[in-house]
């Protein structure tokens, strides 16, 4: 296993020794597997052909693949370089009746039960003259999850970890890159930076598997969608950041859209909400009324008189009003899009009546609960 920090050429070196292998092992079979499938196409195949193209001068144009594009044939020797997701069941069955002399697990975090990688594993049987290796690669989770007791832990004889981080390789990378990881919260840091293991917070409602089960996706097609605020009642340098969270029904589940919460004026604010409003299509946006609700109202009927806002108000503490909420993660009902780490790090690092007052995750609650919750459509205000 190879972890450590983001931008630290993990993905790159060990597709190296994926393509290496193939090339010395005549007609080897090797795949290369990601928690889903979409993310193989995004990240996986570019990272492999960039890879191959830099390492391998001439090897490119001696691949052949087929129409799905999973499958790489090297012509020279008829080694085999296979591409797949997890999260078709179909996909897996076929995966599982080939032989491998070589299985590489990308991102293996995503992953939340280690019988999968036992299950692929046991593949690695193909004949071939030299030893079969099970490759994984990730940005360090939490200690909870399998990865740290079976690498870090355990002391099983044929396994070993290797740590590397972006410092390591920083020659590599800008400078700008470098100062964004180091500008990240405390536990983001400690992952994407340093590649530490992170421990739950204890009293925390979210913990990192809850989170991590946001990355399967929902089956079905996305319907009603809603934007969440949660204003702040002062814009000044001090002031919190108002929470500008988008949702959206899916299939029999919810999905998260996207985090675009900010610091700034009112009016800047409504103005973000509002082009999160078109941009997504929502039906309604939906302000909580004891934190400036009549406020959003003013402002936005001001731009936008045909906008439609469902006021909400908090007759609850935070807790209470969040627990339902923490029920749809338990549940595997929620799906995280890409790009919602500073929100995903406030849920977990949130500890009810000890934390401050997290902008973010309110939003989030105002919005599934009218998604998920309340089941219904958002009522206009009325302007005219």
């Amino acid at each position: 296993m190879l972890f450590g920090g983001a931008g630290s050429s993990k993905t790159w070196k060990i597709l190296y020794h994926v393509f290496t292998r193939a090339l010395l092992l005549e007609g080897s079979r090797h795949i290369c597997l990601r928690q889903r499938f979409e993310h193989v196409k995004s990240t996986l195949w570019p990272s492999a052909k960039e890879m191959c193209q830099s390492a391998f001068p001439g090897l490119w144009d001696q691949i052949e693949t087929n129409k799905s594009g999973g499958a790489w044939t090297i012509k020279v020797n008829d080694s085999e370089i296979l591409f797949g997701g997890l999260d078709d069941k179909e996909r897996v069955e076929k995966h599982l009746g080939a032989e491998y002399a070589t299985v590489y697990i990308n991102e293996c975090s995503e992953i939340q039960d280690e019988n999968a990688v036992n299950l692929i594993s046991s593949r690695l049987r193909q004949k071939i003259d030299g030893r079969h290796l099970l490759f994984c690669d990730m940005n360090p989770p939490a200690k909870s999850h399998w990865s740290y007791k079976r690498y870090l832990e355990d002391k099983v004889p044929g396994r070993t970890s290797f740590k590397i981080n972006p410092i390591d390789v920083r020659e590599n990378l800008p400078n700008s890159y470098i100062a964004r990881l180091e500008a990240l919260p405390e536990r983001m840091r400690q992952r994407f930076l340093y590649g530490e293991f992170t421990s739950d917070i204890e009293g925390a409602l979210w913990s990192w598997e809850m989170i991590e089960g946001t990355r399967a996706g929902l089956s079905g097609e996305d319907g009603r969608t809603v934007v969440a605020i949660d204003p702040a009642t002062t814009a000044n340098k001090d002031s919190d950041e108002t929470g500008l969270i988008v949702a959206c029904q899916k299939g029999n589940g919810w999905k998260v859209l996207e985090d675009a919460t900010l610091k700034a004026s009112p009016d800047v604010w409504a103005k973000v909400a509002l082009g999160l409003y078109y941009k997504h299509g929502a039906d309604c946006i939906v302000a909580e009324t004891n934190q400036g609700g009549d406020m959003i109202k003013t402002i936005i009927g001001q731009i936008e008189p045909m906008v439609r806002v469902e006021e909400v108000r908090a007759t609850k503490g935070k807790h209470v009003r969040a627990e339902p909420v923490v029920a749809l993660y338990e549940q595997g009902l929620i799906e995280h899009a890409q790009g919602l780490g500073e929100l995903e790090e406030q849920m977990m690092s949130w500890v009810p009546n000890v934390s401050p007052s997290p902008d973010r995750v309110d939003a989030l609650v105002w919005a599934l609960h009218n998604l998920a919750l309340n089941n219904k459509p958002c009522l206009s205000i009325g302007w005219a």
